[in-house]
């Protein structure tokens, strides 16, 4: 019987993006780390194989971004992919962004609120975070210069869509002990 050759060109075309792509993500993880350590002072690094592993010492490795300091209280996923806009959320469910969200709360251990911090080409980087999350900062003197989209799922989900700069002129002590998914998940804070 006569078989059908595989074009290696096209296979080999496919290789080449999926490496670029992989390469693009590894890239944009060490990048979050790094804009991650300027801001909380602490030492960030990207997870060994993006979250593939869930063990070492001294770290938490599932998100794609992970640090020892046991302070942070964030889960990350950071995500540099093409084919999403972030007007898509107001429209769609299915869109990438509520994806990216989706993964993350998924993966998230119950201790770290989950964080999406996003991109792609020649585009600003966005974070989201639960409405919950984006409360701790309702009193504090930088809540309203925090510019954001307030979007609700049609699930009845209520996220913050925002520019990740504006995570970063808020002071790590805010975040430090204030939330975890646990409170948020309760719907009180700690006795």
């Amino acid at each position: 019987s006569l078989k059908r050759a595989r074009n290696p060109m096209s296979s080999s075309r496919r290789r080449a993006a999926g490496k670029k792509a992989k390469r693009k993500g590894n890239n944009f993880e060490r990048r979050v780390a790094k804009m991650l350590e300027e801001w909380w002072g602490s030492e960030f690094h990207r997870t060994p194989m993006s979250g593939g592993s869930q063990l070492a010492a001294g770290f938490d490795f599932a998100g794609d971004v992970v640090t020892n300091d046991p302070t942070f209280p964030f889960h990350v996923e950071a995500k540099n992919q093409e084919g999403w806009h972030v007007a898509q959320v107001f429209v769609s469910d299915g869109c990438k962004p509520f994806k990216f969200w989706d993964q993350a709360c998924s993966e998230a251990p119950d201790s770290r609120i989950p964080l999406v911090i996003m991109t792609r080409n020649h585009h600003p980087i966005w974070g989201i975070v639960s409405y919950d999350t984006f409360e701790v900062l309702k009193g504090t003197n930088v809540s309203h210069h925090v510019n954001h989209m307030d979007v609700v799922r049609s699930d009845g989900e209520h996220l913050v869509i925002f520019l990740i700069t504006e995570l970063f002129i808020t002071a790590p002590d805010i975040w430090k002990g204030s939330v975890s998914r646990e409170s948020e998940n309760s719907g009180s804070s700690s006795d």
